[in-house]
């Protein structure tokens, strides 16, 4: 099952700095875009991105991946991915929600969607795309603000396709944005 950090930054972009505080239970991700349409995301500008992993946990691995499951939480644990964007006028002035709803996209849902005086909550269910099995939960908090943002997640994958019965995967991230002035020229 194909679930990225993708939707951990599309979130955060779409609840940051809302006009209107939104608190929405059971909710689908077309009831989150409606709720959040005439929100405003981030400001305009040149953007730093930060999403470091700060653990991983995978219960129910079968002794025999032991080494496959060290070195992959090597490979990820604390190592920080930065990018830098430009964020035009038209794309801050609507909601990035097509990034969670693009054909293919796995069966979504919000348990709870909540942004209220710079503080966002949200969690977020998943079904494997296509009926496939499997299944992803994230849950997300922290703050925003149109010149900033700072959410921490956390994510857990279970029934993964060729995973092993009863494994599961849980991964903590954080995600850091700041807008550092005007779009670099090119």
């Amino acid at each position: 099952m194909k679930f990225g950090f993708l939707g951990l930054s599309a979130l955060a972009l779409l609840s940051a700095c809302g006009k209107g505080d939104v608190d929405l239970k059971n909710a689908s991700v077309d009831d989150v875009v409606k709720a959040t349409v005439t929100s405003k995301t981030i400001n305009p500008g040149q953007w730093t991105v930060s999403t470091e992993v700060l653990s991983v946990d995978m219960p129910g691995m079968p002794a025999e991946a032991s080494q496959m499951k060290d070195a992959m939480t090597k490979a990820m644990i604390g190592k920080k991915n930065l990018s830098e964007s430009c964020v035009t006028k038209e794309q801050a002035e609507k909601p990035p929600a097509e990034m969670f709803s693009g054909k293919g996209a796995a069966s979504c849902s919000f348990d709870k969607f909540s942004i209220d005086n710079g503080e966002m909550n949200a969690i977020m269910k998943c079904a494997g795309p296509n009926g496939s099995p499997g299944s992803m939960t994230m849950k997300m908090q922290g703050q925003y603000g149109g010149d900033s943002y700072d959410i921490s997640s956390e994510m857990t994958m279970s029934g993964m396709p060729g995973g092993p019965a009863g494994a599961a995967m849980t991964i903590k991230s954080r995600s850091t944005g700041k807008r550092t002035g005007e779009c670099k020229a090119g």
